[in-house]
């Protein structure tokens, strides 16, 4: 068992960073890139987040590199380190609210908690992880109030 218990990780940089990683490590090396399936087996807390502006902070894409481990380029990286999509879903929700401390105000829709999520227009724990990027976002609310609604007019309540 490792001695650490919460590990923060960016699996964007496998798709945005992957290629010149795998130039740089070579193959064996790269097997230990982002072991996100090793670190849950170890009973670590896998948390997911960007290092924006270093990568793009939008967590689709986290999600997405987290199932598919695929560089820009298209070459697998460790496949056996991939976990589901719904693994990759809550390592940028209650797994990162775990990582900071907030577990029991933020990271899963519970009475008493900030109701901060995000509606998308298909269900991302069943569409192709590939499409993962392309969900389309209806409505985001923070702190139980609409900042966002797709479609209101700029200017309007709901829309940021």
């Amino acid at each position: 068992m490792s001695r650490f218990t919460t590990q923060n990780v960016q699996p964007p940089f496998l798709s945005r960073l992957g290629d010149g990683f795998l130039e740089a490590f070579g193959p064996e090396r790269s097997r230990d890139l982002y072991p996100f399936a090793s670190l849950r087996d170890e009973g670590i807390v896998v948390a997911g987040s960007s290092d924006a502006p270093v990568v793009s902070a939008d967590p689709r894409i986290g999600i997405r590199d987290a199932v598919l481990r695929r560089t820009d380029g298209g070459v697998l990286v460790a496949p056996e380190e991939a976990v589901s999509a719904a693994e990759a879903l809550a390592m940028y929700t209650s797994r990162a609210a775990h990582a900071d401390h907030l577990e029991s105000e933020l990271g899963t829709l519970a009475v008493g908690r900030l109701a901060d999520l995000t509606i998308v227009d298909r269900d991302p724990l069943t569409i192709d992880p590939a499409s993962i990027t392309d969900l389309r976002v209806l409505r985001t609310v923070v702190g139980g109030r609409t900042v966002f609604e797709a479609g209101a007019p700029p200017g309007e309540p709901g829309r940021a």
